[in-house]
């Protein structure tokens, strides 16, 4: 019975005992499965780290406590060519033995790491390593030693990176930096940096001594002291924002005020330019051009004084003309009311010698005030519309006496595609032409002349016409052609004891041609002939635009014949004497007087068709006497037409009487047939 319990108790222990053999043998498996899942956790984590350490572009080296190699990445090894090397647990000295290229390099490794150590905290240093194929690198190196509990050496973290490229770009921008320095210090201009508030930043020693002051009395201080005074300091802003706002060459002439007071002329060229700490400034070249406004400020002075002299010419000349033109009207016009008297043949001869030398003094006149209306600038350029054909003509008909008296002929070519209708200047082509005309009839003395019309180009409504007078006279040298355009010159001295003339009719030719956009060019051979050619520029009028724009000439059919009331205001007796036997001669009432005044009353106690009305006479001109009657006409009505009859043929002068309330111009010495037909124009009754 008791072995029978004590079996039963045996057996109740071995069963108990397999269970917590089986419990245990449970627990160690999850210990065991936890410890391989934790080797299996550290092993991936690893080989992340070490994948991680060899995909980093930089040296990647650890050391253990006596500067033995405990693990490298693939770039360190790669450097230092130690791929298919054991190199754990080698020095670096031992290391060197595999790569005696690096030799240098791992002993230079041992002798920083032993100064870390001694540092005993973090250490940085630009390590040089060379390279098989000449070049340098430089690697940024720091080394972390780390110690133990007791402090004994554990190990070594070595990180490098390189920084050639860095060093390069450092080392570039050192130059430049440099560059700039001394271009801003000795540029050959002074440089001036103002921040955004307008405070002096920078400036170099040029900038100083141009201003007379020592840089530390520049930095820091507003640019109000370089001003002359607030307004001015104000008024330069505008121009400070443009740079600031990155307005690119921006510069501007500006007086600034000198250390000791004076006044100097600069200019300043302003670029934006961001400063070290963000702002927005400008950086100013500065060059001082106090001497160029200085010779400016003397050629200005002796421009005005050039000019004061030509208005003076001008004036004197224009005076010169009024005096001269006075008598000569009233020698042509005796000349001509002598002519209508019975003649001998012997006083025929003597007044036609009057005739033509006081035609070439008025011709004389003329060019010398057309010369100086040219060279003052004050030649103004009319756009009519004319007939090119029909301005030929007409003064080939104007030079048939002197074309007859010689017996050649003259032959007018007008090639086709020339416009019929021109606009442009059609009384300076008319002075041009007529000037080429008469001196091709003056020096010629048998044969033919031809003028001669094409057209050179046409585009865009514009065309160039070429007038040419070809003529079978004297002729001239090669060398004497470019003196004939000079004023007073001629080709020859004796010509002009042989033939007369001033020599100022080719010098006004070719000036009016470059007014005109043209040009002229003469050919020439002694004893054969000449050529000269003119170049001008026209419009071609649209088809619907009137041509000619000027009053057409009118006809005789239909209008009276009946005498005309003409009031004459005029104080030189001789003019008055005869313009009053030629307007009786032509059946005409004529009532003079002296003055404008006088002209005034007249006119308020008499009914009169037309007035002729000289410009300067005393107590009231005729310019004056003219605007009290166009506006005593504005509240009575009416207009009764007006005449300028006057001394004074400049351009300016006409319209300025044309503008006062003259319906036309007359200048002396009086044109009869001019005067005739601005009568018929007026009033249409034929003379």
């Amino acid at each position: 019975m008791i072995e029978r319990i004590i079996l039963i108790c045996l057996l109740c222990f071995l069963s108990v005992l397999v269970i917590l053999l089986r419990n245990l043998s449970r627990r160690l498996q999850v210990v065991i499965d936890e410890q391989r899942k934790t080797e299996c956790e550290l092993l991936a984590n690893e080989e992340r780290l070490r994948t991680l350490i060899n995909a980093v572009p930089d040296i990647v080296c650890f050391k253990d406590g006596e500067g033995r190699w405990l693990e490298a990445n693939e770039f360190d090894l790669q450097l230092f060519q130690l791929e298919g090397v054991d190199y754990r647990g080698k020095k670096d000295s031992e290391l060197a033995a595999y790569s005696g290229f690096y030799r240098d390099a791992f002993l230079g490794c041992e002798a920083s790491d032993e100064i870390a150590w001694r540092k005993g905290s973090l250490s940085r240093s630009d390590e040089i390593i060379p390279r098989p194929d000449g070049s340098n690198k430089i690697f940024d190196v720091i080394k972390v030693p780390t110690f133990d509990q007791q402090g004994r050496r554990k190990g070594l973290i070595v990180v490098g990176r390189d920084i050639t490229e860095r060093k390069q770009i450092e080392q570039k921008l050192e130059t430049d930096r440099n560059y700039l320095k001394v271009l801003f210090e000795y540029g050959g201009s002074g440089h001036l940096i103002v921040s955004s508030d307008r405070r002096i930043v920078q400036v170099n020693q040029q900038f100083c001594e141009m201003l007379g002051y020592m840089e530390q009395e520049l930095l820091g201080q507003s640019v109000r002291m370089l001003h002359l005074d607030e307004q001015h300091y104000l008024d330069w802003a505008p121009r400070f924002i443009q740079a600031r706002n990155g307005c690119t060459h921006l510069n501007a002439e500006h007086p600034s005020r000198r250390k000791d007071g004076s006044i100097i002329w600069c200019v300043f060229t302003g670029v934006r330019l961001t400063l070290p700490d963000g702002d927005q400034g400008v950086v100013w070249s500065v060059i001082d051009i106090s001497d160029r406004k200085q010779v400016e400020d003397e050629l200005r002075q002796a421009m005005e004084a050039a000019e004061a002299a030509n208005r003076a010419k001008s004036e004197f000349l224009a005076n010169m003309s009024h005096e001269l033109r006075t008598p000569l009207n009233g020698v042509i016009g005796m000349a001509h009311l002598l002519g209508a008297t019975e003649l001998s043949p012997e006083q025929e001869k003597y007044l036609a010698c009057i005739e033509s030398s006081a035609t070439s003094l008025v011709t004389l006149i003329g060019d010398i005030l057309d010369l100086s209306r040219v060279e003052a600038g004050k030649m103004v350029l009319e756009n009519v519309s004319f007939s090119l054909r029909d301005c030929i003509d007409e003064l080939v008909a104007s030079q048939q006496f002197e074309i007859s008296r010689k017996n050649f002929s003259v032959q007018i070519a007008v090639a086709d595609g020339v416009p019929e209708i021109l606009l442009g200047d059609q009384m300076r082509t008319r002075q041009i032409l007529l000037n080429l005309l008469g001196n091709a009839i003056k020096f010629t003395e048998q044969g033919m002349i031809t003028v001669a019309v094409k057209l050179v180009s046409r585009s865009n409504g514009t065309v160039v016409v070429q007038l040419s007078v070809t003529d079978t006279g004297i002729g001239m040298s090669l060398d004497k052609l470019e003196r004939i355009f000079a004023p007073f010159e001629q080709a020859d001295n004796s010509t002009t004891r042989r033939y007369g003339g001033s020599g100022l009719g080719l010098a006004i030719c070719r000036r009016l041609v470059e007014l005109m956009g043209g040009q002229i060019r003469a050919e020439s051979r002694e004893g054969v002939g000449s050529t000269f050619s003119v170049e001008l520029p026209f419009t071609v009028p649209e088809p619907a635009l009137p041509c000619p724009s000027a009053a057409p000439e009118e006809s005789e059919n239909g209008q009276s014949r009946r005498s005309l009331a003409i009031l004459l205001a005029e104080d030189n007796q001789i003019s008055t004497e005869f313009i009053v036997k030629l307007l009786q001669r032509s059946g005409h009432q004529v009532t003079a007087v002296e003055n404008g005044q006088q002209a005034l009353e007249k006119v308020a106690q008499q009914q009169f068709d037309v007035v002729l009305m000289d410009i300067q006479m005393p107590v009231l001109g005729g310019d004056a006497a003219t605007r009290i009657i166009r506006r005593q006409e504005q509240q009575s009505g009416g207009h009764l037409p007006i005449i300028a009859l006057t001394a004074h043929a400049l351009d300016d002068e006409r319209r300025r009487l044309l503008a006062d309330g003259f319906d036309a111009h007359v200048s002396k010495p009086v044109n009869v047939a001019l005067l005739l037909e601005v009568i018929k124009r007026l009033t249409g009754v034929v003379s």
